[in-house]
């Protein structure tokens, strides 16, 4: 089933294109894409799309895998390699580094 059905007004167009140009030329492909259930409400997913092939290269079907992204995952993600190159430390520095962490939590 075609998969466009979960699109909102929120869904990247650059998300959407990207599976469509991977189609179109037959490669492998993955991209998380803000698509929304059937109440309204969103969500992110990682999709991944492969074209199956027969033993003469030709392509005869794809597959498609979605697997649901909790919203915050990447920022966590994010601050554990901050972190990891930058450990936070006590006092006001610790409140400074703070701020940069939540700009970049916005960012995501």
């Amino acid at each position: 089933r075609n998969c466009r059905f979960l699109q909102g007004p929120g869904t990247d167009p650059r998300s959407v294109d990207i599976i469509r140009t991977a189609i179109a030329k037959g490669s492998d492909v993955t991209t998380c894409i803000l698509n929304y259930k059937s109440d309204g409400s969103p969500f992110w997913n990682q999709f991944f799309v492969a074209a199956l092939r027969d033993s003469d290269n030709c392509i005869v079907n794809y597959v498609g895998v979605q697997c649901c992204v909790e919203a915050d995952a990447g920022t966590s993600h994010l601050e554990e390699k901050v972190n990891s190159v930058m450990p936070l430390k006590g006092g006001e520095e610790n409140l400074e580094n703070q701020g940069d962490i939540d700009t970049t939590k916005k960012l995501l």
